[in-house]
């Protein structure tokens, strides 16, 4: 009998950590995949609502300040451009290398978007022009 919980208690031991490290690592991809569905949907709700819209990563000041800067600096054809706030789960942030604007007209303008967990980078990505379709960075 001792030598049978023996043996569980070493197949728990090893596989107790590998369960630990599979359970974050799906948790991660989708948070990954949360992220990107909210980029993806950008061009579908400017068409839905008619609004063109300015996305900006989170600055010092929050992300609203940031959007609503970044709107300021948009294309002249999208001065009337909203701000949207991409929503990130806890530990996650995104850096733009420009502010992404979608026109009303559901074209995304582009931009690389890269993704930090924890302030490793998870992914850095294009977001191409006209649909933001994501692209793997070579």
């Amino acid at each position: 009998m001792l030598f049978v919980l023996f043996l569980v208690a070493m197949i728990t031991a090893l596989v107790a950590p590998n369960t630990e490290r599979l359970y974050a690592s799906i948790a991660g991809k989708t948070d990954r995949e949360y992220i990107l569905d909210q980029f993806a949907g950008l061009g579908r709700m400017a068409l839905r609502h008619g609004q063109a819209y300015v996305v900006s990563p989170p600055g010092p000041n929050g992300p609203e300040a940031e959007a609503l800067s970044a709107a300021r600096a948009a294309p002249l054809l999208h001065a009337d451009a909203k701000t949207h706030v991409i929503d990130l789960p806890e530990g996650w942030t995104i850096e733009l290398d420009r502010p992404l604007v979608v026109g009303a007209n559901g074209v995304c303008f582009g931009a690389t978007l890269t993704l930090r967990h924890e302030g490793t980078i998870e992914a850095r990505l294009a977001l191409e022009a006209p649909y933001c379709r994501v692209a793997t960075h070579a």
